[in-house]
């Protein structure tokens, strides 16, 4: 798709100007909020279940602004899921064991970043057009 820009004196590249950032916007921020809702839809089934689903269940989005998302797992032993102990004893002495690292939400995440990448470079080529 190809993009084209004419203008006859300033008042019109200012008024263009202010007009390209708002359309980019909303279809960057559709484009970032798809992905922020799949990558939590995929990590409520890729993190295991446990004994009482919060790992799974406690998976959420959290909206900061129109371009921004952060997908939060509120799971308070998430981190331990994630980045894994090394042999922990209690203050008894007693072997608590280790835990290994699953990583699941790095690599889910990191999936998710790419495809919403190429789609927010096929997003700005449908809008500004080729500039390469």
């Amino acid at each position: 798709m190809s993009a084209s820009l004419n203008l006859t004196g300033l008042r019109e590249l200012a008024k263009s100007l202010e007009v390209l950032p708002a359309g980019l916007e909303d279809a960057a921020g559709k484009t970032v909020r798809a992905a922020a809702f799949a990558t939590a839809q995929t990590l409520g089934s890729a993190l295991p279940l446990g004994p009482t689903g919060n790992l799974r269940g406690r998976v959420r989005v959290k909206t900061l602004d129109a371009t921004r998302y952060q997908v939060i797992s509120g799971a308070p032993h998430a981190w331990i899921n994630e980045e894994g102990t090394r042999l922990r004893k209690n203050k008894a002495g007693a072997n608590r064991g280790k835990s290994p690292a699953s990583k699941i939400v790095a690599g889910v995440a990191s999936d998710h970043r790419r495809e919403m990448n190429n789609e927010l470079e096929r997003v700005l080529v449908s809008v500004l057009g080729d500039v390469r």
